[in-house]
């Protein structure tokens, strides 16, 4: 991490706490929203991780102009596949094989490293039961 990020990350996060002053353990803070029109102010972090439905994704801090993401189940065991998308029609897709939920503990897929460039990547799961196919998620993180 080079200093300048670094000093940026914690001057924002020391501004945010006096701004937001201290809140009761387990308290949710509400949003900063206070920009002017000539002021943006964007803090993103090293990397991210979120969930849609019961599938979630990682998404790592790039590192010399290459990211790598990995997705799970969250909770449910089910069989079907992977598709990872993202900027400049990057698309992967995983086998078709049953994904254990649990998180860290299930099954995660692991798509190639790719090209770090700006912009939205999302996994999706698809269910396949029955000779259908049937979504059950699609978290998505940005690179900005």
């Amino acid at each position: 991490m080079n200093l300048k990020r670094w000093i940026a990350v914690v001057l924002c996060g020391a501004a945010l706490m006096i701004g937001l002053g201290a809140a009761a353990p387990g308290a949710m803070a509400a949003p900063l929203a206070t920009h002017s029109a000539t002021q943006k102010a964007v803090v993103t972090p090293y990397s991210a991780t979120g969930c849609n439905g019961d599938v979630c994704m990682y998404l790592a801090d790039p590192s010399n102009g290459r990211d790598t993401a990995h997705a799970w189940l969250y909770s449910t065991t089910y069989y079907g596949y992977f598709v990872f998308t993202g900027p400049n029609g990057l698309r992967k897709q995983s086998a078709t094989q049953t994904w254990y939920g649990g998180g860290s503990y299930g099954t995660n897929y692991y798509p190639p490293t790719f090209s770090a460039v700006v912009g939205q990547y999302c996994f999706q799961f698809f269910q396949v039961y029955n000779g259908h196919t049937y979504p059950q998620g699609k978290p998505c993180e940005s690179i900005l």
